[in-house]
């Protein structure tokens, strides 16, 4: 089963994530639902701070507002996964529920790189976002994994064992053996 293309925690319909989701405590629905908005207008703010910044690089890295949205969103993603794991729900549920928070972990982790210059933390991140998203969208799955090991390969000179394994898995499942893998990821050669 897949889950819907609606917004995550709009809890209104009955694909497998939807129904992961309404199946949370109310007061965790509450919380997954002011956390989500409260990272989409973070994300909004750092988008007008780099419309501000006009292209200057120097400015956005030192701008006290990107430094404390960085810090704010990655609490808010790991509060999220950390708010989920407490709920001892069943494997698929918890994974359909981090599912919704694999794009705001993605866009944390890019943020990392373009505005901080944190190819460490941003190919972590993205390997957290790839994991989330890897259980309904394994395509997706494919690319962010690929993110990770482009900055962890940036950041220390060769790609993460994780991510490597991870590409290498997901681009089997989905594309079977009759693609070689460095055909389709060269930067695994």
């Amino acid at each position: 089963e897949k889950a819907c293309n609606s917004d995550p925690l709009n809890f209104d319909c009955d694909c497998p994530r939807c129904r992961a989701e309404r199946a949370l405590p109310k007061s965790v629905q509450v919380w997954s639902r002011l956390t989500w908005e409260n990272t989409v207008r973070i994300l909004g703010e750092v988008a007008l701070t780099r419309a501000r910044a006009r292209g200057d690089l120097a400015a956005l890295k030192s701008s006290p507002q990107i430094s404390m949205a960085l810090q704010q969103l990655n609490g808010l993603i790991e509060g999220t996964e950390y708010r989920l794991s407490e709920q001892s729900l069943p494997e698929a549920e918890f994974r359909f529920c981090l599912a919704s928070w694999a794009a705001p972990a993605a866009s944390l982790g890019d943020l990392f790189v373009s505005v901080a210059d944190e190819y460490e933390a941003a190919s972590a991140t993205l390997a957290k976002a790839a994991l989330w998203a890897e259980f309904v969208a394994p395509g997706a799955a494919i690319s962010l994994w690929a993110r990770s090991a482009a900055y962890g390969m940036a950041a220390t000179g060769k790609i993460p064992v994780e991510a490597k394994t991870a590409l290498e898995e997901l681009h089997r499942r989905t594309f079977g053996d009759d693609f070689p893998i460095f055909e389709t990821l060269p930067l695994l050669k």
